[in-house]
């Protein structure tokens, strides 16, 4: 498959992709645990690292949660926005070269919660209505919750109701 960006980092050529790959699956597997097997945070760590290196977005965003939180080693803020900001640009780039309604939604997410940029609820807001225009289940919740705080937009519990309705609707 081609990749969705060419980039020279530290001599090397990065491909930034954003997909759920075998190898992502594998390291949410020892991040979180299964049915049949307790988290291994060491592992999760090694593995997220390789996949993020290799540059996939969804695993850039996570060794941002793994410093953040001290998954498999010492909590470091400064090494988590590193990787939450590095995330944000490959979802972006992702993003504008192919549209992904998922993507647009984790973007917003990003932008709520001020992960590799400062808080921002207006594009936070304007990133789920993109997700939201395509029924996004999730992204109708996020956008949902931010009518009804009034963050980003103005408060409106009509139009939050409304949203949270087209979520739960789709489960």
């Amino acid at each position: 498959q081609e990749p969705d960006r060419q980039e020279e980092e530290h001599g090397e050529s990065v491909s930034y992709f954003a997909r759920w790959t075998d190898r992502y699956k594998e390291a949410r597997e020892y991040l979180y645990g299964t049915m049949e097997a307790e988290p291994d945070e060491e592992a999760a760590h090694e593995i997220m690292l390789e996949e993020a290196e290799q540059g996939n977005a969804y695993a850039m965003h996570d060794m941002g949660k793994i410093y953040a939180q001290g998954i498999g080693c010492e909590a470091d803020k400064e090494k988590a926005d590193v990787w939450y900001k590095k995330a944000l640009a490959a979802m972006h780039y992702v993003e504008q070269k192919k549209s992904n309604t998922y993507l647009e939604y984790r973007i917003g997410k990003m932008y709520a919660a001020g992960l590799g940029t400062n808080q921002d609820y207006g594009q936070a807001a304007s990133w789920f209505q993109e997700a939201v225009e395509k029924n996004h289940k999730y992204a109708q919740y996020s956008l949902g919750g931010l009518y009804y705080r009034g963050q980003g937009v103005s408060q409106d519990y009509v139009q939050a109701l409304r949203l949270y309705t087209l979520s739960a609707d789709q489960g």
